[in-house]
């Protein structure tokens, strides 16, 4: 049985009838400000964040509900990737260079292993984001094990991801957590289904930072979230120095 939770951030005031029958139509809908903040104002480093740009291809059919490397099923209408040495589990927002489109996806493979291709995308996350052969493609995440937060931040923040916006590194006091899935899939079916009826909210699939700092095998949760829309606060963006 999976408990979904999510988190919503609403950009703008919505104008019209609202659905009394959304557990959202009790949301206080306000605006918020965003701020950035510099990595190096945390002094968490950057090694934990990683960043590619190249050529991405996808792969379908002669592959479905084969063994993947890491001992899943390959399913090609899942969100799923393959990358060469990312640690399985690592979530990629990946986007088309070429027309802005972004997709969320889980690796749990290896490859490409043809020329410097960067990225091997699920058949459903490539036609997703346009991609019908090869196309140059930004991925951004978080690395697992990689992450060494402070003692006092550890436990405190969500790693975020959304399709619209750039991923972000959110307190969890600052967000509306209305319920969590065990399965990566399934989250991101939600989430989709949840930004396709509430466009003008920004809202995320979260990750419990204590889950990214994890070396070990752990049970994996996923969180679609809201920047507590009551409260009128800030949404802390990471951002690399340039």
């Amino acid at each position: 049985m999976c408990i979904i939770i999510l988190l919503f951030i609403h950009s703008e005031v919505i104008a019209g009838k609202q659905d009394t029958n959304s557990i959202e139509s009790v949301v206080n809908r306000t605006l918020y400000e965003r701020d950035v903040v510099d990595l190096s104002e945390r002094k968490l480093g950057e090694d934990y964040f990683y960043s590619n740009m190249g050529t991405a291809s996808w792969y379908g059919k002669k592959f479905h509900l084969r063994k993947t490397a890491n001992g899943e099923l390959f399913n090609m209408y899942e969100y799923s990737a393959a990358h060469k040495d990312l640690p399985f589990g690592t979530i990629l927002k990946v986007t088309n260079v070429d027309n802005g489109q972004s997709v969320i996806v889980r690796i749990n493979d290896r490859g490409p292993f043809i020329g410097n291709r960067i990225l091997d995308l699920s058949y459903w996350a490539s036609v997703e984001i346009g991609n019908t052969g090869l196309s140059k493609v930004l991925i951004e995440g978080f690395v697992p094990g990689r992450v060494n937060l402070l003692n006092n931040v550890s436990e405190n923040y969500f790693f975020s991801y959304s399709i619209t916006k750039p991923i972000a590194f959110i307190n969890k006091s600052d967000v509306e957590v209305i319920g969590f899935t065990k399965d990566f899939n399934e989250g991101m079916k939600i989430y989709k289904n949840y930004t396709s009826r509430h466009p003008d909210y920004v809202s995320y699939i979260a990750i419990p930072s204590e889950q990214i700092m994890k070396k070990d095998k752990f049970a994996e949760k996923f969180y679609i979230v809201v920047i507590n829309p009551r409260e009128n606060k800030k949404i802390k963006e990471i951002v690399r120095n340039k």
